[in-house]
């Protein structure tokens, strides 16, 4: 994709949904990161957030040249690189801490108030339990739900 100054790659980042994209320009040091990032800690996943590829399209995007982070939800970050490779380490240890807990027999609820800590009630009743911190348990362990439509 082009303008009359810049050059932007369009690169698949699928985890958040399917078919989202980032925006790089690599000759400014720019990632355009939509729904990629929103947050170094994040606690909820909706239903159909898909961790698997949330962690492998963080590992994609790190692997980038850029110093500057576009996110949807957040101002423009000056070490925005870091950033995501704070987001990917965090969410890689949530991954084995929730790992181990499964092998020791946890349920999902268990795990994820030992965890995350109790569900956000006001967060589950809004998004009727689509946006959840349970979510995020459920989606390293069994993968993302369909989407409700």
């Amino acid at each position: 994709m082009e303008t009359s100054r810049y050059q932007f790659r369009v690169l698949p980042a699928p985890g958040y949904c399917d078919d989202q994209i980032v925006l790089y320009e690599p000759s400014e040091g720019w990632l355009f990161s939509g729904d990629a990032f929103i947050a170094e800690r994040i606690k909820f996943f909706r239903a159909d957030e898909d961790f698997g590829k949330t962690v492998e399209s963080l590992k994609t995007l790190v692997g980038l040249d850029f110093e500057q982070l576009f996110c949807a939800h957040r101002p423009v970050r000056k070490h925005g690189k870091a950033a995501l490779q704070r987001k990917l380490d965090y969410l890689l240890e949530i991954e084995g801490r929730v790992r181990q807990l499964a092998q020791q027999g946890d349920s999902i609820s268990q795990i994820t108030k030992r965890i995350l800590g109790p569900e956000d009630k006001l967060m589950f009743v809004m998004t009727m339990g689509d946006m959840a911190k349970r979510n995020f348990v459920r989606s390293i362990l069994l993968g993302p739900k369909k989407r409700r439509t």
